[in-house]
């Protein structure tokens, strides 16, 4: 991911914030759904039935600063914790679209809701 990140005063933990909310936005993306039935429970209070991201289902993970000046921020640095989770869902709503030719706009898109979609257009 390029970020336009100011002046980066510690590339260490700005690496890491921009890491972690690839990470998120991933998951947000194919797989954290929090499931309810037709009354309102929540069917996957736990965990368990939750998939949430682990390290060893993290691709490798590529962070390049794109260094301005921000005059209103400290040392001329912007805030980077925030900005991967803009475009990781559009992404990968673009990916699912070009590999299969379905369009889902419910994220996350998961296999069963690609799997519908695929049976909808026959």
């Amino acid at each position: 991911m390029a970020v336009d990140s100011g002046v980066i005063i510690n590339p260490v933990t700005a690496s890491g914030q921009i890491e972690g909310g690839m990470v998120q936005a991933a998951g947000y993306g194919v797989c954290e759904e929090m499931a309810y039935d037709e009354a309102g429970v929540l069917l996957n209070p736990r965990f368990g039935p939750y998939w949430i991201y682990r390290a060893d289902d993290v691709p490798d993970l590529t962070t390049i600063f794109v260094e301005t000046y921000e005059e209103s921020g400290p040392f001329g640095a912007k805030a980077v914790a925030e900005i991967p989770l803009d475009g990781a869902g559009p992404a990968i709503a673009n990916a699912v679209f070009d590999a299969v030719g379905v369009r889902i706009k419910d994220a996350p898109l998961t296999p069963e809701k690609v799997w519908r979609a695929l049976k909808e257009i026959g």
